[in-house]
Order: structure tokens, then sequence, then C-alpha cells
């Protein structure tokens, strides 16, 4: 069996990219043959990627970056980069091609040689809504056109979907909002397949719980919410004085944060930076933030749990609810006097806190890679369209 991944960007070490590696290479090791295609060059030392040739690649970008393009949301681009998939896709003679970015679905070819499957890494909602966010600060003329082309564009998308054979969603809970984008025959063609952790066992080491240390750890972009962390630490600092805030992550919004930490003079906040060190990062915390708009699954949320590090979230779609279960504790979005409640709450209650560690690593297990990947081999040998 062969099988072609596809993501946006192969050379990017965002979530969504180490996820699709780590996935390839462990369907490997279970015998399916597997390779990748982005809309970028790839460097890398491994060989799976299949490069655009160099010619391809400039036409792409011209494409990508022409007015009319742009006034047709991507469709001319992205009729293009069907053609590169498609041309691929029967060199390679795939059995499956595997979509892992929203904004690409329109490019990839569902026209029955292959299988195809759509992942949702996203909120759909949420991912919509971030589109119309940033159009809304445009000036006038150019927010009415932008309107009216997201419009066109997200009901091209839809359609597209409505094409794949599988729509893999990561919880549950992403059945509703794939099931309000129309021609959706059955329910068979909708699968659940969480993110996986990279882990088959329980960890070694795990929180003391008593370090004194609160993290958060993700992109520093509006969408995560991070001045809204900041907002919430005021109120959580003026009542505990002994814990500290470390923020682990780079991002756009960084120097933003940085301005706001010093005119309102946060205390015991620390801005790390990126780390991929995930058990220096939890073994030395007691609480793990999130503060999203929304979030497609949260992977975040599984890596601290695995380390036993509970952790607190707003209820935003679409995952957290989900995935923390009663393992940790969700609040109303976006209730910021709440959120620094239940955050109080739950440092002043040792008893608490450690019960939600033991439940934090028991739910950690139902996301391990071995679970995970029988999933995916389900899907990739079921025969029913």
């Amino acid at each position: 069996m062969k099988v072609l991944f596809v993501v946006s960007d192969s050379t990017a070490h965002g979530g969504t990219e180490i996820l699709t590696f780590n996935l390839m290479r462990e369907l490997q090791n279970s015998g399916v043959d597997c390779y990748l295609i982005s809309r970028y060059i790839y460097n890398g030392e491994n060989s799976h990627v299949i490069n655009m040739t160099q010619a391809e690649f400039s036409r792409y970008r011209q494409m990508l970056n022409s007015p009319l393009n742009k006034i047709t949301g991507s469709r001319i681009s992205d009729t293009y980069l069907k053609e590169v998939i498609r041309k691929v896709a029967k060199d390679l003679q795939v059995d499956w091609i595997v979509n892992h970015t929203y904004d690409m679905c329109a490019a990839i070819p569902t026209d029955g040689l292959w299988k195809t499957a759509q992942v949702f890494h996203w909120s759909l909602e949420g991912y919509e809504n971030n589109l119309k966010s940033v159009i809304q600060k445009k000036s006038f003329i150019p927010r009415t056109l932008s309107i009216v082309s997201l419009r066109a564009t997200i009901k091209r998308w839809h359609k597209a979907i409505s094409q794949f054979d599988r729509l893999v969603c990561l919880t549950t809970a992403a059945f509703s909002e794939i099931q309000r984008i129309g021609q959706l025959s059955t329910q068979s063609r909708i699968c659940h397949i969480p993110d996986p952790l990279m882990q088959t066992q329980e960890s070694t080491e795990v929180s003391s719980l008593n370090n004194k240390t609160i993290v958060y750890v993700g992109r520093l972009s509006h969408e995560k919410g991070v001045m809204r962390l900041l907002r919430i630490w005021k109120r959580i600092s003026s009542q505990i004085d002994n814990y500290t805030l470390k923020i682990y992550g780079d991002g756009n919004m960084k120097d933003e944060m940085e301005r706001y930490i010093h005119s309102q003079q946060l205390p015991r906040v620390e801005l790390m930076g990126f780390s991929s060190d995930l058990k220096g990062i939890y073994t030395h915390a007691d609480l793990c933030l999130m503060t999203s708009d929304s979030e497609g699954f949260g992977m975040v949320l599984i890596e601290a749990m695995y380390y036993g590090v509970p952790c607190v979230s707003f209820d935003c779609p679409i995952s957290p609810k989900e995935i923390i279960a009663d393992a940790g504790v969700t609040v109303t979005c976006f209730d910021e006097t709440a959120y620094a409640n239940a955050v109080v709450g739950l440092l002043n209650d040792k008893g608490r806190l450690k019960e939600l560690q033991l439940k934090s690593i028991a739910r950690a297990k139902d996301f391990y890679i071995d679970k995970v990947i029988s999933l995916w081999l389900n899907m990739l040998k079921s025969e029913n369209k």
C-alpha cells in the first residue's frame, strides 16, 4: 500500500508537520509506503518527501502571488497545484492521498484513481473566524472585496471536502462541525482518529507538583489567546505570590506581550522562547494553561498530561473539553475571572491537584501511538467508500 501525504510546508516545524512526519514513520514501520508533498521545496534528509521541480515551484509561486489569484481565493494556484499532485500520485501509483491542510483541500485530485482523506487539524469555525478577523482590520473597499472573496473560497472548500472518501476528525466533538458542511452522503465517511502521543508506556518521570511553576506552551499568536493569558496572570499573581508563569514558544505577538508585561509590571513572568525539551518543561511544572480562541486538537494538553501535569483551558471549540475530560478543568469561554479563580483554587488544593495528576496520566494513555496507528491502518485498509 502507498500513501501520499500533503501538508502546507514540509520545511516547517509546526505541530501538523511534526505529526505528519511521525505518522509516516510509524506507518512505514507497519509496512505502508509513505510519501509527502507540500507547497515548498524540502531540503532535508527524508527521501520520502517529493519536491516539485524548480520550474513547477516557480510557476506555482507566480500564480500564488498574482492579484487575480488573490481575488479568486487561490482558485488559479489550487488548480495548478492539483495537476502537480495528480502527476506525482500517478507516478507513485498511490492508493491514498491524505491531506492535512484545510486551505489546500481544493488542490487535492478526487477523481477516483485513488482514495482520498481530509484530516481536520483545526476547528473549522475557529479557522474561518480567524480569516474573517484579519479581513475586518482592512479599510472599507479592500475589506468588502475580501469578504466577497472569502465567502466564495469557503464555499469552494466545502464543496471540495464533500468529494473526499474519508473525513478524519481528531475528536468526536468535531463531527458536528463537519456535518454542517453539506453533501456528506454517509456517516461511514467520517472517521475518528486522534493525533498520537509518541509514547507507548508511562513516563518514568512526572511532575512533583511542588515546582511553584505554571506553564504555557505554544505559538505566541493572536488565536492562541496569549494576551488573554497575560490578563489572567495579572489576576492570578495578585492572589498568589510564590508561583512563576513560564511561557514557552515564539511568534508574532512576542513584542506586544513584552510591552504589556512591562507596562503592567507583571510579576514573575518569563518568556522562555521555543524549547523541544518537553520532559524538562513539564516535569518542572505544576499546571499547564491553554487560553486559545479555538483548538482543533490541542496536542499540548496530552503532552502535559503524560508528564502528570493537570491542564486548565477554556471550553473553546472544539477539542479541549473532550481531551481533558475529568483530568483537568475547563472554563466557560472567555470568562477571565472564572479562569483565574479556577487556577488559584487548584493551586490552593494540593489534594485535588494530585487527584487530577493521576487522572491525567491515565487519560494520556488513550492517545499512545500504537493505539492511533491501529486506527489509521484500519481506515487505510477499508474497502467501502
